[in-house]
């Protein structure tokens, strides 16, 4: 069903989410206050390519990649059908029927 390949996504990207947090905690764990006070630009200019190259090495390609599964799983799984329309209670017994069975 298309709400199980919605879920599965979401709690996928959580943990790429929560994977990419500890990583910028841990760097920014590692930051040398005396260094800071030294020379404050040269040092947080380092902290920021270090954040920015786990973005772009680890985290970033892992979200993408989840992205394209996540649109194959939709693709192959579940038909969305967008209709034409400008009435925003076109859905409300969907929405009724769906609160029903949490």
């Amino acid at each position: 069903m298309l709400d199980n390949v919605i879920h599965k996504h979401i709690d996928n990207m959580d943990v790429i989410e929560r994977a990419m947090k500890e990583e910028i905690d841990q760097i920014m764990s590692n930051i040398d206050i005396d260094l800071i006070m030294v020379n404050p630009e040269t040092e947080l200019a380092f902290v920021v390519e270090a954040i920015k190259k786990s973005l772009f090495e680890n985290h970033i390609p892992k979200a993408i990649e989840e992205g394209i599964i996540f649109a194959k799983n939709i693709e192959k799984d579940g038909e969305i059908i967008i209709q034409d329309t400008t009435n925003p209670t076109i859905n409300q017994g969907v929405i009724e029927n769906d609160k029903r069975r949490d």
